[in-house]
């Protein structure tokens, strides 16, 4: 209460050691998709530190390796990072060591370490951009929360992985995925009191009060969500065999789970941009890395070079208005360089991803 700025750390389903800290063998990770469980996303945990009037920052955030579902985590942070009005957020860490290994771009070399992890790589520049240009915008309501001293103090009695929001009576954690949120006062008269706020958990789908933001939830499971702007149009999560229709874009993938975005780099929205960038990104593995028959650890099996990906195969389709010129797009390589020949958009304006060459990027530009 009495400093210059809150800070925070979180990871989804960060390696547990169950018998020695830092294990080499011994260790498991959850290995499933935060998207799939909204209840308990870090997005509510980290919303619980931020603090009314100070900069909010966020400097370790990682959905460790080799969770098969890390691609979800670039667009997802920085979207609701967004909505939040948060200050900043960092990956933790881009790189632990600097010997030939890490820094020949061809293999991963550990949980945290996103230098050589291709699929969350190629989303930051989009990420960047979408967190701030403030393409997601900042939620419309502020709901904040006061506490009593002595309910701040008793506070400190609950282990920090099993506190909840600790007002009187119960706020859900989805609140966060639709408002944002800020802690008023640690030295109110009194508690805030869950009533107050006047929030109902939504049953279905989780939309931002900005609509930008679609945190779908099927009946029949597979959760997705949907980024809807004017200069930055994503889908991440189970998109596979889906028509996701948005306002600028349509995205039509056989990948079961990946995070597809389209990007404006001139700053103009997508229906009249000259430059795009398109990203789309699944898993990835080290060349003989080898899971347990669980598939939540690979104990000291990272295997080595080369990094192998998992195209993201479809098509997407940019909306583009009247008098917009036509587009041609061409794969990126690893450095995000140019790969081939320029290839048009089909007659319907879709772009075809494919594995040839097999690549997580594209560069889309007007036709000259």
């Amino acid at each position: 209460a009495a400093l210059d700025l809150m800070d925070c750390h979180a990871y989804w389903q960060h390696p547990h050691f169950p018998n020695r800290p830092w294990s080499k063998t011994d260790w498991t990770i959850g290995n499933s998709a935060m998207l799939d469980s909204p209840e308990r996303s870090t997005v509510a945990s980290l919303c619980r530190s931020a603090v009314l009037g100070k900069p909010f920052t966020v400097s370790e955030y990682n959905h460790p390796f080799p969770n098969e579902y890390g691609c979800e985590m670039p667009l997802l942070i920085s979207a609701y990072a967004a909505l939040q009005d948060w200050d900043a957020v960092y990956s933790y860490t881009f790189c632990h060591r600097w010997t030939e290994r890490e820094l020949s771009g061809d293999v991963v070399t550990g949980y945290f370490d996103v230098c050589n992890e291709a699929p969350k790589l190629v989303q930051m520049p989009a990420a960047s951009l979408l967190f701030r240009r403030a393409d997601v915008t900042a939620a419309r309501r502020l709901v904040t929360v006061s506490y009593s001293e002595e309910h701040t103090y008793d506070s400190l009695k609950v282990l920090r992985y099993k506190r909840g929001f600790e007002i009187e009576g119960d706020l859900s954690p989805l609140l966060p995925l639709v408002h944002r949120f800020r802690v008023a006062s640690f030295n109110a008269e009194r508690t805030t009191r869950s009533r107050e706020i006047g929030f109902s958990a939504p049953e279905g789908a989780i939309a931002s009060d900005t609509g930008e933001l679609l945190w779908s939830r099927p009946k029949e499971g597979g959760n997705r969500l949907t980024i809807d702007t004017p200069r930055t149009a994503a889908a991440i999560g189970w998109i596979g065999t889906r028509k996701i229709t948005l306002s600028k874009a349509e995205i039509e993938v056989s990948t079961p789970f990946c995070a597809v975005c389209l990007t404006s780099l001139d700053g103009k929205p997508l229906d009249s941009s000259r430059r795009i960038l398109l990203v789309a990104a699944a898993r990835c593995a080290n060349t003989g890395m080898k899971w347990n028959r669980s598939r939540t650890s690979i104990n000291n099996n990272w295997g080595s070079a080369p990094l192998l990906i998992e195209p993201v195969l479809g098509k997407v389709r940019i909306r583009r208005s009247g008098g917009a010129p036509p587009l041609t797009f061409r794969p990126l390589d690893g450095r995000g360089e140019p790969v081939g020949l320029s290839r048009e958009t089909d007659r319907n304006g879709w772009v075809t991803l494919s594995c040839d060459p097999p690549t997580l990027w594209y560069e889309v530009t007007a036709k000259r």
